[in-house]
């Protein structure tokens, strides 16, 4: 039974077969394919790189020696990379083609399997039946897999790829007849001797000028090579006598032809001048040419305009820069001009040597730089040559390294400063700079122009910025200036100037002061009709600004009709920023100034109203002073903490500077104590004596009677800020009180309705002001934190007692 179900399973096996054969072949076709891709990649892909190194003439730049040597090389090369392939070769059988088709489901091989138990049951039978049945239809839809001929695993480069295209650019692109120089190498004679003579010759001009390579040996009888100078000129002579000579006129080395007739005669000459070049094989002339050299001449380099400079303050050049082949780089350099300098003041003293200030010129990243128009722009604003006689050398070079100079002096710009103070800094800044010499005399300059602070309006931070700055510095004179504390003293200063100059833009008073400023000292100075232009525009919209802080106040504050009557006093305002604007573009100086001044004072009227409804500028200095005591209060606290904490050592350098702090700040109290009434005057004055006594424990390392001290200067500023706000509200009372003529009842210290008036004029009963939100909750965290220290009994006993008399004191 067995064996009559094999016949069976066979003749049906063989049956599809034969209907499979064209499918099967195809399969077999493709495994051939990927074998033979596969085995034999790297013998066409030499055979391509073959074909069009010699489509290009390659064997024709080599001689018949090295060119015959070439092509055997190649053949042995395909040869050994046949063999490799054939030796790995595995060719497909029938039965690998039957498997491919056969593919993941492999219906053909269970068409060859046979029931292992229950042949003798129909109903296995039947089973087994239907399956090859379903089997058979499987094998039917069978359908041949494409060959799979990636290479990527094989050549990891990419050599068949590149060889493939390569192939395809010779066989459009080679010049015809490129192949029978295989012939040629093949044919010709191991050893060469010609009783002829034959030259090549090739003329490869500097790469820089962009020129294309000259084939000489194309050339017709008589016709002149223009070349440049520096072109290379490459000679080859194949056979001819013992007497072939090179004559030249070209050059002036005098070149001479290496080798013998028995091999390839090599000669190079560069091009110097306009001449002949002769080869000669005794006294027969093998080839002539005739050149003329066309110079390459040096760049030049012109300024367009005079120094100019940007509204930042930048210096601004326009140059133009030519050469025959391009430009491909330049420099500016500066160097001061010490002839023409000023030498008064802090410029009398010889200054110490400096390199000179170099920048590069811009060049266009894409295109042609032999005609190019740019413009220098570069910031020296922070150098110490500014507004000085310099000296600017502009140089351009070319790609033969040839140089092209111009130069122009004058003076180098910067930023303009207006604001006095500042420009105190800049200038102290420059003579330290500019000679060790003027250490103490800047010392003693910035000490008097800042002795008063009030006359230049400052608030209590940047006073104590500058305070600080000059005490450190009068430290560093101590024990002589180093140059890094030398270059970090200036750095500050130039900080400081920049501050007072710009200011905080965001604050609309201080822009708009500034603004006005800037403009007048502009129109006084009669600057460039650019800069009034600029400054105008800024004044305009400060201007703007200002007067929008105004009403958005005014609507805030809720105040009465006279104080937000904006709309008429707007359009005359802007009428008035017209006509200055006018005056200003006309030249007419004096005008602008006259209306200017109006206009400040227009503007200076209209802030009364925003001061009625807040504090005034005094009182917000008292505030931040107030502010700035508290903080250094604190940082004496933590400073005791550490001290505590370390048994006793601290850091002298933290206290020192502590008691700068409280002395710049003691300063600064004492010139508003001076435009005070003698009831303010008097608290601010007791404030001042705290921080005096406070910066003298401090500089004795004392911090603990340091604290006391301050506690009661805070204790001092606040009773001064509350006379201040009493002035402010007695004053605002009389602008708006009584008219001429009227009469008041009512005893002094009531309102109208008879009520008492607190200190600060409102109807509070109270003796003193409520404290703003922020101002109670951070002095019941100080409260909070003593308490929680004071309770620690893991701290040290003198600190618990400290704590202790804090808490009683508060």
């Amino acid at each position: 039974m067995n064996q009559l179900w094999a016949g069976y399973v066979d003749s049906r096996y063989g049956s599809i077969l034969r209907t499979l054969r064209l499918r099967l072949a195809l399969s077999r076709g493709a495994i051939w394919l990927e074998v033979l891709v596969r085995r034999f990649w790297p013998l066409w892909t030499l055979l391509l790189f073959s074909y069009t190194f010699v489509a290009f003439e390659g064997l024709n730049l080599v001689s018949p020696n090295v060119g015959r040597g070439l092509v055997f090389a190649i053949l042995i090369g395909c040869v050994g990379l046949l063999i490799f392939g054939l030796r790995g070769l595995k060719i497909p059988y029938r039965n690998a083609a039957i498997d491919r088709l056969d593919g993941t489901d492999a219906p053909l091989a269970s068409l060859r399997d046979q029931p292992a138990v229950g042949t003798d049951d129909a109903l296995t039978r039947a089973l087994w039946q239907k399956h090859q049945s379903q089997m058979v239809a499987k094998a039917a839809e069978l359908k041949p897999a494409p060959p799979d001929l990636r290479l990527a695993s094989f050549d990891k480069y990419g050599l068949r790829l590149m060889a493939l295209v390569c192939a395809t650019v010779a066989v459009f692109f080679a010049p015809p007849g490129g192949l029978t120089s295989v012939k040629t190498a093949i044919s010709a004679p191991v050893f060469a001797v010609s009783t002829e003579a034959s030259i090549e010759a090739w003329a490869t001009p500097p790469s820089y000028t962009g020129r294309p390579q000259v084939y000489l040996g194309e050339l017709a009888d008589g016709v002149i090579l223009d070349l440049p100078v520096g072109t290379q000129i490459v000679m080859q002579v194949y056979g001819g006598s013992d007497e072939v000579t090179l004559i030249d006129s070209v050059s002036n080395a005098g070149a001479v032809f290496s080798g013998d007739k028995t091999t390839v005669r090599n000669a190079t000459i560069t091009v110097e001048k306009s001449g002949e070049m002769q080869v000669l094989d005794g006294r027969a002339e093998l080839d002539t040419w005739r050149i003329v050299a066309t110079q390459d001449n040096a760049p030049n380099v012109f300024v367009i305009e005079d120094i100019g400079q940007t509204t930042a303050g930048a210096l601004q050049l326009p140059f133009k820069a030519v050469d025959d082949y391009g430009v491909v780089a330049g420099s500016a350099r500066i160097t001061l001009d010490l002839d023409h300098v000023d030498r008064r003041f802090g410029l009398t003293a010889n200054p110490v040597a400096r390199e000179p200030l170099v920048a590069n010129l811009p060049l266009p990243f894409r295109g042609a730089t032999d005609d190019i128009s740019e413009v220098l722009v570069e910031d020296f604003s922070k150098d110490l040559w500014v507004g000085m006689p310099v000296k600017i050398t502009l140089t351009v070079r070319d790609a033969a390294g040839q140089i092209g100079e111009t130069e122009i002096s004058g003076a180098l710009p910067g930023k303009r400063f207006y604001v006095p103070l500042a420009t105190a800094f800049v200038e102290g800044r420059r003579d330290l700079l500019w000679s060790p010499d003027n250490d103490k005399r800047v010392l003693l300059v910035l000490k008097a122009v800042t002795n008063l602070p009030t006359d230049f309006t400052l608030s209590s931070g940047i006073y104590l910025k500058i305070r600080s700055a000059i005490r450190r510095y009068e430290r560093m004179l101590k024990n002589g200036v180093s140059p890094d504390e030398r270059a970090e003293i200036t750095d500050t200063f130039w900080d400081i100037a920049i501050f007072l100059e710009d200011g905080d833009l965001g604050d609309a008073r201080e822009r708009l002061r500034r603004a006005q400023e800037k403009l007048l000292q502009a129109i006084e100075q009669q600057a460039e009709q650019e800069e009034i232009s600029n400054l105008m525009e800024e004044l305009r919209e400060a201007t703007d600004e200002y007067l929008e802080m105004l009403a958005a106040e005014a609507e805030q504050n809720q105040q009465s009709a006279e104080s937000t009557q904006q709309p008429d006093g707007n359009e005359q305002l802007r009428q008035m920023m017209d006509e200055l604007q006018r005056l200003a573009e006309n030249g007419e100086s004096e005008a602008a100034r006259q209306l200017l001044e109006q206009m400040r004072q227009m503007l200076e009227n209209a802030q009364v109203a925003e001061q009625e409804g807040g504090n005034s500028e005094q009182m917000d200095q008292m505030q931040d002073a107030l502010g700035q005591q508290q903080s250094l209060s604190d940082e004496t606290f933590q400073q005791l903490q550490e001290l505590l904490e370390n048994g006793g050592e601290g850091s002298p350098e933290a206290a020192q500077s502590l008691a700068e702090q409280q002395d710049a700040l003691r300063e600064f109290i004492e010139g508003l104590q001076s435009q005070q009434s003698e009831s303010t005057g008097e608290a601010t004055g007791d404030a001042g004596d705290n921080m005096e006594a406070s910066r003298d424990f401090l500089g004795e390392g004392d911090l603990g009677q340091a604290l006391n001290e301050q506690a009661d200067a805070i204790e001092n500023l606040r009773e001064s800020i509350r006379r201040l706000g009493e002035e402010i509200q007695q004053a605002a009372q009389g602008r708006n009180g009584l008219q001429e003529g009227d009469t008041q009842d009512t005893p002094a210290g009531d309102d109208p309705l008879g009520r008492p008036l607190g200190r600060t004029g409102t109807t509070e009963s109270g003796e003193t002001l409520v404290p703003d939100q922020n101002t109670s909750e951070r002095a019941r965290e100080l409260l909070d934190e003593i308490r929680r220290r004071s309770g620690d009994i893991d701290r040290p006993e003198a600190e618990i007692e400290y704590l202790k008399r804090l808490l009683d004191r508060f």
